[in-house]
């Protein structure tokens, strides 16, 4: 194996470990939990990892078709966090973006990202419910968190709170 190969295999790695650390986190896996015990009845679009695995994938290739200087780390730790305070939103009607920022940080920290990784992570995460004064960036993941959800050929599309001109009626990504 080449020595520019063999660098190129211990970042993926070493990024690979991150995320890794985060989905094995104690609080990650007891909010996870949490919301998939309060949404468990849920007839409408749930958020549970899936939906975060999605999110991050379209968000990363949103990333690299504009050129954008994210690591692929940052994106999918972005997505797999921005909805972790849905739990808190549920049980104390806290904001889930805003318990998100909180619980985030804390898990970021301890999961090996660096305090302006944490600053990025947590200002996209800040930004996901609302298309109002983004950066390119926070308007890609707003995108991408709304491109996820598949109102084409869900069951429960007719009784859905979304407006008929914000529902994504083919795939996106």
């Amino acid at each position: 194996m080449s020595f520019t190969i063999l660098i190129k295999k211990k970042v993926a790695d070493s990024m690979n470990k991150r995320i890794d650390l985060i989905i094995g986190h104690l609080e990650y896996i007891r909010y996870q939990k949490l919301i998939d015990s309060y949404e468990h009845d849920r007839v409408f679009c749930k958020h549970d990892m899936l939906h975060a695995i999605d999110v991050a994938r379209i968000f990363y290739i949103k990333v690299l078709e504009k050129g954008i200087d994210i690591k692929k780390d940052i994106a999918y730790a972005a997505a797999l966090l921005h909805d972790i305070g849905r739990a808190d939103e549920y049980k104390d009607s806290v904001p889930h973006h805003l318990a998100s920022i909180i619980i985030s940080e804390k898990i970021l920290d301890e999961c090996d990202y660096q305090p302006n990784e944490i600053n990025l992570i947590t200002n996209i995460i800040s930004t996901h419910r609302d298309s109002l004064e983004k950066s390119s960036v926070n308007l890609l993941f707003f995108e991408s968190d709304k491109n996820s959800r598949l109102c084409f050929q869900c069951s429960s599309n007719k009784k859905c709170k979304w407006q008929q001109d914000k529902k994504n009626h083919s795939v996106i990504y």
